[in-house]
């Protein structure tokens, strides 16, 4: 079933020099068994053929970055197949943005045969292509993200049979998170998130605390696979105009029903994932 074969890969880009070869070797890995499960993971939707990732930044908001009103610090970026999330870690060495995206992960931002999902993409994309015109650390230079799609923009302009909610939320409401989107996208399971304010995680200033408070990076793999299932649930429908949930290709249903059926008994999106 999905929901243990979900597995977290940790990389860095950044830190100590003397580490560089391993966190080299590290992110290789990640990424190779990431495309691997994008190749071998086709979409339900057959009329889509493109692969897509889903795609989520965890910022600290004490820095300005170009291209955004508020001041932030780009510290995770977590992109997500249907088996394999891969959250890379901007760490910095003295306190420095030294980092930057790694080669692999601006390969895949910038590819147009590869769909970027997010949900509410504005500030995400923003930042990422901030840190693509900084060049930091990348030799693949500037670029800008590509193929976006959002999922939060999806739930909200969905129009169910009868053309309830088209155009005018789609009973989601006009920003929805997350949990809302996925509780939406999967037919009535409902879905938390752990409270950032309630964890105290507001308070974290840098990719290293992150990765060093308990829970976090769990947290932040679930909203990139969050995002990739709430893609993969309702992009279908959406190419159907709203007609039904399930397609008549053969074995497509049934596959459907794994994948919600997966997720049955799990209140919060994180208790679906394992850590490397």
């Amino acid at each position: 079933m999905l929901a243990s074969g979900v597995t977290v890969h940790l990389v860095e880009n950044g830190g100590k020099p003397s580490q560089a070869a391993k966190m080299a070797a590290r992110r290789k890995s990640a990424y190779a068994a990431l495309a691997a499960d994008l190749l071998s993971s086709p979409p339900l939707s057959s009329s889509s053929p493109l692969p897509f990732l889903g795609v989520d930044c965890e910022m600290a908001d004490y820095e300005k970055v170009k291209g955004l009103s508020d001041h932030v610090r780009l510290c995770f970026v977590q992109t997500s197949s249907r088996r394999v999330v891969v959250i890379e870690a901007l760490t910095s060495r003295r306190g420095e943005r030294e980092g930057g995206l790694s080669d692999e992960l601006r390969g895949i931002l910038v590819d147009g045969e590869v769909e970027k999902v997010f949900c509410a993409k504005r500030q995400d994309v923003a930042a990422l292509n901030a840190e693509m015109e900084a060049g930091g650390g990348g030799e693949s230079g500037a670029g800008k993200v590509n193929n976006v799609r959002d999922v939060q923009t999806l739930a909200r302009n969905f129009g169910r049979k009868g053309g309830e909610g088209k155009g005018g939320g789609g009973g989601v409401g006009k920003e929805p998170g997350l949990a809302k989107v996925l509780s939406f996208a999967s037919r009535g399971l409902v879905f938390t998130k752990r409270s950032i304010k309630k964890e105290q995680w507001w308070r974290l200033r840098s990719p290293e605390e992150m990765i060093a408070a308990a829970g976090y990076v769990q947290y932040a793999a679930a909203d990139a696979w969050g995002t990739w299932l709430s893609y993969e649930l309702m992009r279908k429908e959406n190419e159907e105009g709203g007609k039904g949930w399930r397609g008549e290709e053969e074995g497509e249903e049934a596959r459907y029903e794994e994948l919600v059926s997966s997720l049955r008994g799990a209140t919060a999106v994180s208790d679906v994932l394992k850590r490397e």
